[in-house]
């Protein structure tokens, strides 16, 4: 059984790099897309949402605020259901 759970995490593992991969790739060609066609860009840098205009200039749309979790001992990865109790 151990190797099934081993093979499990081994694919789970790649198909997360894969899933990586492929959204940087998707970032990066949306990103040269905007620009070749003039369009604003916007990023998150430093906790602000920033919007990067064709002609160079940058505007800060808004800063970004970090909100605590009222979910006691959250951690990364967790699976949370969002549906409400009956």
């Amino acid at each position: 059984m151990d190797t099934n759970k081993e093979r499990r995490k081994n694919k789970s593992a790649e198909e997360r790099k894969l899933l990586l991969k492929s959204a940087r790739t998707a970032t990066a060609r949306a990103r040269k897309e905007s620009i070749a066609l003039n369009l604003p860009v916007q990023v998150i840098s430093n906790g602000k949402l920033i919007e990067r205009l064709p002609n160079g200039e940058i505007r800060v749309i808004k800063k970004i605020e970090k909100i605590k979790s009222n979910i006691p001992d959250l951690k990364k990865g967790m699976t949370i259901c969002l549906k409400p109790k009956d």
